[in-house]
C-alpha cells in the first residue's frame, strides 16, 4: 500500500506539472471558507505531527477575513504540501501556519509555514524549487519524495497571480512564504467584508460582534444554515461591510448584533441609523434582564435570544423573520419559535438500523413525524400509499438503491404533477457523486455522517412552514474539543452530529452495538470466502456508522476495505479486515461506555 501511494502521488504530481507547463492548470472562482480550509488541512496533518511529538498551530491576523472567492482545493493543495514537507523536516519543536493580509489597493493574502527542522544552506536555496529537486541527493533516500511538491505549489501560487519564497538556516528551520490574491477581496477594494458571498438565492446575513469569538462562532452557525455571513466587529465597519456589499448586488436583509457590554443599547444605534433602516436586526444577548424583550420590541427589533442558545433557533429565528412568517412589530424569541412549531411529514429511506434510528430520533426532537423504510423499494411503494412532504434517501440500499428509487418516484409524479422534494443521504462525498444525485432527480445532497444543522438546514430549505422546535434544552456540545485525551471516539464530533443529545448519541451506539456482532461475523464470512462485493457493502455500511459515532480510526480502516474490496485486490482486503478487526476491538469498549452514557467529552 506504502509503493501504491507514493506511485499515485507521483503520477499526480507529474499530471499537475504537465498541466501547469503546458499552461491548462485551471482554477474555480468559488465563494468559500478561509478557516474552514486552513483548519481543515492542519487537522489532516496534525497526526503525522503528533506522531513525531511536534506542535502543530496556526494563527490568523486581526484583518484576515473568513469568507473569500478563489480556489479551496488549490489552496489547499499548498498549504498541504508546505505543511507536509514541514512536519517531515522536523524532528523536534513545531510548525506553524501564519495567515496574514498584505498590500493595499489590491490586498493579498500572506501564508507563512514556519518550522524549527533541517533548514536549508544558503548554496541550495536557489534549487529548491525546481522540479525533481531537493535540498541534496540524500533527501530522496532519507525522507522519500518526489522533489515535485515545491515546483507545484510555486507554479500554482504564481498561475493565481501571487509569489513564493523561503528563508531557512541550517539547523534552525525554515520559512516558506506565499501569497494570494483573492478575486473578492479585490472587486470590493477593501477587507471589511469578511464574507461568504453564497449564491442569488442565498440569505445574506450581516453579524456585529465586538469579539472575535463571537464573530466566528455566528459566522459558523450561519454558514452551517446555509445562509450566507457578513461579519464586522463594531459599527463603522458594519458601514462598510453594508455598503461594500450593496454595491456587490449582494446585500443583507437581516442584521445578527451581538455586545459584551450593551447588546440592547446597540440595537438601538443600529436601528436608529438610515442606512440600517431597511433590515431587521436580531439581537443575541449574553445575560437577559427582565424588561428587555419589552425594551426591544419597543425600538423595533425583530428577534431576541440570550445564551446559551442553540443554532437551531437562531436559525429557526432568522427564517421566520425573512420569511415574514412573523408578522411586523413582532418580536421573534425563543418562546416565539417554540409556540409556532408545525410538523413535517418525513419519508426516511436508509438500510442502517443505526442512521435510520439517529436521523428518526434527530427529527422528531425537531417536532417532525418520521416514517423509517430499509431499501429503495420500501420508500417507492411507501409514497403510492401516503403523502410526505419530503424523503430522506440514502443512496447505497438492498434491493432497489436511493437513485434508481428517486427515478421511480420522479416517473410517477410526471402523471400526478406532483413533486416531493428528495434528499440523497450518502458516503459518497466526490463531485461526480453529487452529480449524479442531482442528475436523479434528487433535490439536494448531504454527506454522511451528516451534522444535523446542517440537516435541518436542507429540510427547511426546501420545505416551507412557520417554524419548527429546535432540541429540547440541553447543554451544547463543547466546542473544540476531541474528548477525554487518549480517547479512541471523538465524543465530541459525534455530539456535533446529533444536536448535542448525549441521550440521543448513547442511543444510536446501543442500536449500532445491537446489530454489530451480526454485521461483523457478515463481514468475516465474506472476507474468508473471497466475496468481495459483499465485502464491500457490508464494511461501507459500518464504516459509515462508526463514523456518526465519531471512531474514526474505526471508520477509516472500514473504509480502506471497501476501497481494496471495490478494486477487486482479494488479499489487500484480507490485511485490511485484519487491521479492521484490530481497531474494532480496541475501539468497542469505548462504544460500551458510550451507550452507556459514561463516556464523555469533558
Amino acid at each position: 500500500k506504502s509503493a501504491v501511494d507514493s506511485l499515485l502521488t507521483l503520477i499526480n504530481d507529474i499530471l499537475d506539472l504537465s498541466k501547469i507547463e503546458a499552461g491548462k492548470i485551471e482554477f474555480e472562482q468559488i465563494p468559500f471558507s478561509l478557516t474552514d480550509v486552513v483548519e481543515d488541512t492542519i487537522r489532516t496533518l496534525a497526526v503525522k505531527a503528533s506522531e513525531k511529538g511536534l506542535i502543530l498551530s496556526h494563527r490568523f491576523g486581526e484583518a484576515v477575513p473568513d469568507g473569500v472567492m478563489g480556489d479551496p482545493g488549490r489552496l489547499r493543495q499548498i498549504l498541504f504540501n508546505l505543511v507536509g514537507n514541514a512536519i517531515k523536516f522536523t524532528h523536534v519543536g513545531s510548525v506553524t501556519v501564519d495567515v496574514a493580509v498584505s498590500g493595499g489597493q489590491h490586498p493579498m493574502l500572506e501564508f507563512a509555514v514556519a518550522d524549527t527542522g533541517i533548514g536549508i544552506g544558503a548554496e541550495k536555496l536557489g534549487t529548491i524549487f525546481e522540479a525533481f529537486s531537493q535540498a541534496d541527493g540524500s533527501m530522496t533516500r532519507r525522507f522519500g519524495g518526489t522533489g515535485l511538491g515545491l515546483s507545484i505549489s510555486r507554479d500554482i501560487a504564481r498561475a493565481m497571480g501571487g509569489t513564493m519564497s523561503v528563508v531557512s538556516e541550517p539547523g534552525k528551520g525554515s520559512v516558506f512564504s506565499f501569497t494570494v490574491p483573492l478575486v473578492e477581496l479585490e472587486d470590493q477594494g477593501g477587507l471589511a467584508a469578511a464574507t461568504v458571498a453564497g449564491s442569488l438565492e442565498t440569505q445574506t446575513v450581516l453579524v456585529i460582534s465586538d469579539t472575535a469569538a463571537g464573530r466566528r462562532n455566528l459566522v459558523e452557525i450561519l454558514r452551517q444554515g446555509k445562509l450566507a455571513p457578513l461579519a464586522a466587529p463594531d459599527l463603522a465597519e458594519a458601514h462598510a461591510v453594508l455598503r461594500q456589499s450593496t454595491d456587490a448586488g449582494n446585500p443583507p436583509e437581516l442584521v445578527v448584533l451581538e455586545s459584551q457590554d450593551d447588546p440592547i443599547g446597540l440595537a438601538q444605534t443600529v436601528l436608529g441609523q438610515t442606512a440600517f433602516a431597511d433590515l431587521s436586526v436580531v439581537v443575541v444577548s449574553p445575560l437577559g434582564q427582565r424588561g428587555d424583550a419589552a425594551t426591544l420590541r419597543e425600538i423595533g427589533a425583530a428577534g431576541y435570544l440570550t445564551k446559551p442558545f442553540e443554532a437551531g433557533e437562531l436559525l429557526e429565528a432568522i427564517r421566520a423573520i425573512a420569511g415574514g412568517v412573523a408578522g411586523r412589530g413582532e418580536l421573534v424569541t425563543r418562546h416565539w419559535i417554540r409556540e409556532r412549531r408545525q410538523s413535517v411529514n418525513v419519508l426516511l429511506a436508509d438500510d442502517s438500523p443505526t442512521n435510520r434510528r439517529l436521523a428518526m430520533r434527530l427529527l422528531e426532537k425537531r417536532g417532525h413525524a418520521v416514517t423509517a423504510v430499509e431499501d429503495g423499494l420500501q420508500a417507492v411503494r411507501a409514497v403510492e400509499k401516503d403523502t410526505y412532504d419530503i424523503i430522506l434517501m440514502d443512496v447505497q440500499m438492498p434491493e432497489m438503491d436511493g437513485l434508481e428509487a428517486t427515478a421511480a418516484i420522479r416517473e410517477s409524479e410526471e402523471l400526478t404533477g406532483d413533486h416531493i422534494p428528495i434528499v440523497a443521504l450518502t458516503a459518497h462525498a466526490m463531485k461526480g457523486d453529487r452529480d449524479r444525485c442531482l442528475e436523479a432527480g434528487m433535490d439536494a445532497y448531504v454527506s454522511k455522517p451528516f451534522q444535523a444543522e446542517e440537516l435541518f438546514a436542507t429540510i427547511e430549505q426546501l420545505v416551507s412552514y412557520a417554524g419548527v422546535e429546535g432540541p429540547a434544552d440541553e447543554p451544547a456540545p463543547p466546542a473544540g474539543d476531541p474528548g477525554v485525551e487518549g480517547n479512541l471516539i471523538d465524543v465530541a464530533g459525534a455530539l456535533g452530529r446529533v444536536g448535542g443529545s448525549m441521550e440521543v448519541l448513547s442511543e444510536v451506539t446501543e442500536i449500532f452495538l445491537e446489530g454489530y456482532a451480526e454485521q461483523f461475523e457478515q463481514l468475516t464470512a465474506a472476507v474468508e470466502a473471497g466475496d468481495l462485493e459483499t465485502s464491500a457493502k457490508v464494511a461501507h455500511r459500518l464504516k459509515g456508522e462508526l463514523g456518526t459515532l465519531g471512531a474514526m480510526d474505526a471508520f477509516e480502516a472500514g473504509q480502506e476495505v471497501v476501497t481494496l474490496a471495490r478494486a477487486k485486490d482479494a488479499d489487500g482486503v484480507v490485511a485490511a479486515f485484519a487491521r479492521f478487526s484490530e481497531q474494532m476491538d480496541r475501539v468497542e469498549p469505548e462504544l460500551i461506555a458510550l451507550s452507556q452514557g459514561t463516556l464523555t467529552a469533558d
